[in-house]
């Protein structure tokens, strides 16, 4: 899971650092008027904020907490027919795809975990 810290959280800050907290979705609104900022690609993706040449990077760290992920009750654990499908899903061109074009077009702002095992 990630880190869960605020702002109230800071101890020391020597080069007297401004620090706001937006909501993820507002961060597209924000990107023009700070230096820096953090947050998940998705939100400036969504908001219709990115530009490939902004300088948004993201770190290569897939946050467990918003991985893909399948559940199923207990008693269907084995089940040939859900393995099939989570096989499918993974190695689907169509949804690699959809994934891509959610994310911009660009590869740099997500991981699919999956594949990183």
């Amino acid at each position: 899971m990630g880190f869960l810290g605020t702002v109230d959280d800071i101890v020391d800050n020597p080069r007297n650092l401004r620090f706001s907290e937006v909501e993820g979705p507002q961060l597209v609104r924000v990107t023009g008027d700070v230096d820096l900022a953090q947050g998940y690609p998705h939100f400036i993706v969504a908001g219709g904020g990115f530009d490939p040449t902004s300088g948004l990077i993201y770190s290569g760290i897939e946050d467990l907490q918003f991985n893909v992920g399948f559940v199923t009750r207990e008693d269907r654990k084995d089940d040939e027919t859900i393995a099939k499908f989570i096989e499918i899903f993974q190695n689907s061109q169509a949804v690699k795809d959809q994934i891509h074009d959610s994310f911009a077009g660009s590869d740099k702002l997500y991981l699919l975990a999956w594949l990183q095992r």
